[in-house]
């Protein structure tokens, strides 16, 4: 076969026909024909523009579509008449047999003398045997090998190419057809069985380059505007007559294909098949540059297909799959992802449908049961990267797999959406056995954490209810376990249940929500020092670069706006869900000690979450807290009763609503929250905050001593996959994505209409030294409300009290150093407004501050301000936040303050503070004192414009101050 005037794509074949039959008469018993075919080896030399030659050549020859349902109508035909055994079948009988020692394929480009790639296929064998029973075709294939334009192997079968032995074929693929009215029907009237023995592929990206540019330049003549040779006028009809148009060759394609799908659908509900498949090892090494990347390994995979008349049933099982990390040899953990148990198959599974039609449909259209054996996976982020800039930069596998997930994706869609009325119902039951997850710090490091998953079982059903259809399912995980790699572990023994209904309805009937409860049991939380660094160091290589949280606040704000559309889709869909846990206790610990430094304990945690076409609720309520030091003493309690699920008896009740800004019965805000949290006391004592900073210093010291987290910049990938080279170029990718969330935040926060309110009912902390009490700190009755415009924003509030009383001295006279005069008022109450500049009610300033504070008394005694003073400076928490706060407050106010005597921010402000009193005592158990009562503080401030000129107003008025001795003049 040559090109004209040019190369050989082929020479030099030879082909040898041998045969023969026995010569009867009517009536005498038959022999089979038998026929044997002999080609010598096939040398086939391809260049890329040889390619497009044959595609021109091949649409010219076969020409129009008609042909192809011509065929596929032949092919129904044929597989009609061979289950007929019928008389003229059952008097002809066949053995054949073709053999050729080999092929080899060589594909070269016009640049250059020598291959791309060679392929050769060995010692192919394919018999051929028909009788009145039915046909049985075998064919088997020695050995394949690819090689690149280097000598390199690419692909190699691990095949015998000088044995006929099935078992050293690479393939052996077996067909049969049965005559239903067969003597020794075996069950089935055809049957497919495939056994692939092993083929390595060592999956080079230059070789895959250059094979990806072979197909580009070959079709490449075609897109540069040589059109493919017009065949329509020679497409003729079923009578053979031409077709003189393309709408009549459609026509008669497309009776023919109607026709050949009916007969299709009569021949799927007669025919009765058998497939059977095994894959011994498929193996493949990615490769760059002729280094190995990854490796991936699947071995002994065995499935078994039986269609029958009422439905089918598939069974199959993988023995393993394997991912290994090639990248780096210094890996300790070079195993990514394989079996626990190796003599245990990592996946089992049998799936069957049922005929809607049968006699023995279950009420459902599938099952599907799964069992999966307990695997190991080590992540870590570097080779996850790694692997996805691999794939994004090779074309061939990251088209198959774009197509691939887009097409899983679209099918998922489609069945949910059919599952969700009733259409194609699917029963489940799939078995994880304590898949492990290992999150190793970096890989030269044998530091790791070790999270087993538990077994997790998933499991659905089916009931009725009238005439309503109700799916319920369920997902249980039991022994849940987070350990520290070969030492203690940080959570043991946690199961999770979780259950849920939906009803499955038609379209255009009545909804209902989903409805999904999850049940936790107590978590019980192990920690130590050292624990705590490496946790964090996990966190640092599991997350990496700061790409993912400039995605993740992009998402956010997505989530936001998409979340006040109220759109159809979102209208469509409606949950109730609950998350119900009995609680969870942390204790710390340090390396040097065996018992705990503190214990903090949460009890009967409720979270309900609601999404309508409306909007979404969420509620979360947490009944009680208890923190312990090392020595059983309370440190912190809450006043709540554990034992009621009354919002009155909670600690915390946290609620936040969305509402769809079109909903027929809108609040006046999109989105609310409120808390209410109820009480809280603190026995604040100095040692054990001692012994938590200690903790907090001692998981911090590692780093500081010198051991860095782990750098996984060099690591991060941008939008198309592609490592970033550079801090800058990561920068500038998060950045894009940043200055992105931030126009759509800013958009949102235009539109978004808000409402915030808190209340805390009693906050009290005793602060105490060596266990003896220093002051007692108490804040009670404390509401503020937040309200979002499009125009500016108000806040209210109010505190009832704030109480300081001295504990160090049992004598003194004055334990209240602070506290209301009269309790029935509040202490503070308050309202600020901001305006929008662009907003045509904006008053001529910013912002306006209306406080009003309560008669309050204030008992001054130095020795107990210093007290308290000195406390607070050996105290390192309090002092460090107090001192950070300061430093935040008094930078704000510097730069609030120039932006005000430049005319910008202006803030009118008006504060009334009403007779606050302030005792000064000669001694704490002296009743001997001095009263002075400030009086009536009013300050406030206006602003006016003449001409050009912004001017300022203010005024402090202060009325009928009082000086007295206590008790007398």
């Amino acid at each position: 076969l040559q090109e004209g005037g040019k190369s050989y794509l082929m020479e030099a074949v030879d082909l040898q026909l041998t045969g023969n039959r026995l010569l009867v008469s009517d009536g005498a018993s038959r022999k089979p024909l038998d026929v044997e075919l002999q080609i010598s080896d096939l040398n086939i030399l391809l260049f890329d523009r040889q390619v497009y030659l044959l595609r021109q050549i091949a649409a010219t020859v076969l020409g129009g579509s008609d042909r192809a349902a011509d065929s596929q109508g032949a092919q129904v035909e044929a597989q009609g008449s061979s289950l007929k055994g019928d008389a003229e079948a059952a008097s002809f009988m066949m053995n054949s047999r073709v053999l050729f020692q080999g092929a080899t394929l060589m594909l070269h480009t016009s640049e250059s003398p020598y291959p791309i790639a060679t392929c050769s296929v060995r010692d192919v064998n394919t018999q051929f045997s028909v009788t009145g029973k039915g046909t049985d075709v075998v064919l088997q294939i020695a050995s394949l090998e690819m090689m690149d334009g280097k000598g390199r192997t690419f692909a190699s079968s691990m095949g015998n190419t000088s044995s006929a032995d099935a078992e050293q074929q690479l393939v052996v693929l077996k067909h049969r057809t049965v005559a239903p009215d067969s003597k020794d029907h075996p069950g089935y009237d055809s049957s497919w069985d495939l056994d692939f023995r092993s083929l390595v592929l060592n999956w080079n990206d230059k070789t895959i380059a250059l094979l990806v540019e072979f197909g580009e330049e070959a079709l490449r003549n075609k897109e540069g505007g040589e059109a493919a040779p017009n065949t329509s006028q020679h497409v003729v009809n079923s009578e053979g007559k031409p077709v003189s148009s393309s709408r009549e060759g459609d026509k008669a394609g497309g009776e023919v294909a109607n026709k050949s799908a009916e007969n299709a659908v009569a021949l799927k509900a007669k025919l009765k098949m058998q497939v059977t498949a095994s894959i011994q090892l498929l193996s493949a090494v990615l490769m760059r540059d002729g280094d190995g990347v990854a490796k991936l390994e699947m071995s002994a995979l065995t499935c078994k297909y039986e269609l029958g008349a009422h439905g089918s049933k598939t069974t199959g099982k993988l023995g393993n799959f394997v991912v290994e990390d090639l990248s780096r040899p210094d890996t300790l953990f070079q195993e990514k992802l394989g079996l626990r148990d190796t003599s245990r198959s990592v996946v089992e599974f049998e799936l069957s449908t049922y005929s809607a039609s049968g006699a023995e449909h279950p009420g459902y259209d599938s099952m599907l049961v799964l069992e999966m054996s307990s695997t190991r996976l080590v992540y870590m982020k570097r080779f996850v990267d790694e692997l996805r800039a691999y794939i994004a930069a090779e074309p061939l596998i990251s088209g198959i797999m774009g197509k691939t997930a887009s097409a899983v994706a679209e099918s998922a869609k489609k069945a949910a959406g059919h599952h969700r009325r009733g259409q194609g119902l699917a029963k489940v039951r799939c078995k994880l056995v304590n898949p492990l997850v290992v999150l190793p710090v970096e890989d030269s490091s044998e530091e790791h954490l070790v999270a087993d998953l538990g077994e997790i079982l998933l499991e659905n059903r089916f009931s009725t209810e009238g005439e309503k259809r109700i799916e319920h399912f369920e997902v249980g995980v039991k022994a849940m376990n987070l350990q520290e790699g070969g030492k203690s572990y940080l959570m043991e023994a946690v199961d999770l249940q979780l259950t849920g209904n939906r009803l499955l309805v038609s379209d255009g009937a009545s909804r209902k929500p989903l409805d999904v409860e999850l049940q936790i049991s107590d978590l019980n939380i192990l920690l130590f020092d050292r624990q705590v660094y490496l946790l964090r160091q996990i966190a640092a290589t599991v997350l990496g670069g700061s790409d993912r949280a400039a995605d993740s606040q992009g998402a956010q704000v997505e989530a936001q706006g998409s979340s006040l559309k109220g759109d159809a889709e979102a209208a469509s869909f409606m949950m109730n869900s609950r998350v119900l846990f009995q609680g969870a206790t942390l204790m710390l610990h340090t390396s040097e000690s065996p018992y705990p430094i503190a214990t903090c304990s949460v009890r009967d945690v409720n979270t309900q979450f609601s999404v309508t076409g409306k909007g979404t609720d969420v509620v979360l309520q947490i009944a009680s807290l208890e923190m312990m030091d090392g020595k059983g003493r309370t440190f912190a309690s809450s006043m709540g009763n554990t034992s009621s699920a009354d919002a009155e008896q909670q600690l915390v009740v946290l609620k936040h609503r969305t509402v769809a800004p079109d909903s027929k019965d809108h609040p006046g805000y999109d989105s609310s929250w409120d808390l209410d949290f109820r009480s809280l006391v603190l026995n604040w004592n100095d040692k054990t905050i001692a012994l938590l900073v200690e903790f907090g210093e001692e998981a911090l010291r590692n780093k500081e001593g010198g051991e860095a987290a782990p750098n996984t910049s060099q690591h991060v990938v941008n939008s198309e996959g592609k490592p970033v080279s550079s801090s800058r170029e990561g920068d500038k990718a998060g950045g894009e994505v940043a200055n992105k969330s931030a126009e759509n935040a800013v958009a949102l926060k235009a539109k978004l209409k808000m409402q915030v309110t808190a209340s805390i009912q009693l906050l009290s902390a005793v602060l105490m030294r060596d266990g003896d009490g220093v002051a007692k700190l108490e804040m009670s009755a404390l509401t503020c409300k937040y309200e979002l415009g499009a125009h500016g924003s108000k806040t209210t509030g109010k505190l009832g009290n704030f109480v300081v009383e001295d504990l160090s001295r049992p004598d003194t006279l004055f334990q209240e150093k602070l506290g209301l005069r009269d309790t029935s008022r509040s202490v503070v109450e308050f309202e600020l407004s901001t305006y929008s500049a662009s907003g045509a009610e904006h008053p001529g300033y910013d912002s306006m501050l209306v406080l009003e504070m309560s008669s309050t008394r204030l008992v001054y005694m130095k020795r107990f301000v210093d007290e308290l003073r000195a406390y607070i400076a050996a105290e390192p928490l309090i002092s460090g936040i107090m001192g950070k706060t300061a430093s935040a407050v008094a930078e704000s106010a510097k730069k609030a303050a120039g932006h005000h005597r430049r005319g910008q921010g202006l803030a009118k402000v008006r504060c009334k503070l009403v007779n606050p009193l302030v005792v000064l005592p000669v001694e704490d158990s002296s009743e001997e004192h001095l009263v002075a009562d400030l009086g009536e503080i009013l300050l406030e401030n206006r602003f006016s414009t003449e001409g050009e000129k912004r001017i300022e107003h203010f005024e402090v008025g202060v009325k009928a101050m009082n000086l007295q001795e206590g008790g007398k003049s």
